[in-house]
């Protein structure tokens, strides 16, 4: 425990020389402009972290869908007018391997940008 008293305290007794000195006048505007600046700081740091993140995504699915294209041996898409070639089995089940794949990323993506924006909701 410390028993030292406050008159016998040499810290206490040089603090209590000191002069008290206000603040300047321009203290508040000075500590609003840094808090805002590290506001705005933070902020570009979240929208740079979400735009490489979509970077990243985009550049995923591009990558799985060539990877599919090569070892699946998923048929190529062709440009035709006629209308019996667009409704065959095999075009029509690639496309939708291709829309349910997009449904899942979209989901995963809904799922992980509400998670994200539950846990940094309380900053």
């Amino acid at each position: 425990m410390n028993t030292c008293n406050k008159q016998t305290d040499p810290l206490y007794t040089l603090f209590r020389q000191l002069p008290e000195e206000r603040l300047p006048e321009s203290f508040r505007s000075t500590m609003l402009e840094r808090v805002l600046k590290e506001s705005s700081r933070r902020k570009k740091r979240n929208e740079r972290f979400a735009l490489v993140a979509v970077i990243v995504a985009s550049l995923l699915m591009i990558v799985f869908g060539g990877l599919v294209l090569v070892y699946m041996e998923a048929p190529e898409p062709t440009v035709s007018l006629s209308i019996p070639n667009v409704l065959s089995f095999k075009s029509f089940s690639f496309y939708a391997y291709i829309g349910i794949l997009s449904l899942l990323l979209l989901l995963a993506d809904y799922k992980i940008r509400k998670l994200y924006k539950e846990r940094n909701s309380g900053e």
